[in-house]
């Protein structure tokens, strides 16, 4: 990957927050091996300025990301072949009942 490209992927990542919901697909072996690419997400994670984020993390990088995670409470969904079509109805009652708790979060959110 070129340095132009994760440079501006890099703003871009800074420039999510504040949010609500904050969705990161993926953290995998540039930034938990390497430390290049979105390692920044860690650290942006860390300020707390969202109410719920959801990050993919490959399997074999697991321990590494929840080594890093900066969050007291974080939930695993094990994706699989088999359950995969059941996940995104089970992170969008994760994600609601999550924001459903902050007062004024969430609404008009079509999840």
């Amino acid at each position: 990957m070129k340095a132009e490209a994760l440079a501006r992927s890099a703003c871009a990542l800074l420039n999510s927050f504040p949010t609500q919901l904050f969705v990161l697909d993926e953290l995998g072996p540039l930034e938990l091996k390497h430390r290049q690419g979105w390692v920044g997400a860690f650290e942006l994670l860390a300020q707390e300025t969202y109410q719920v984020a959801v990050i993919v993390v490959r399997p074999e990088l697991l321990g590494n990301a929840i080594s890093e995670m900066p969050g007291t409470s974080f939930t695993v969904f094990n994706v699989t072949t088999t359950n995969r079509d059941a996940v995104p109805a089970l992170l969008g009652r994760e994600i609601r009942a999550r924001l459903g708790s902050i007062p004024g979060a969430g609404r008009g959110m079509p999840l």
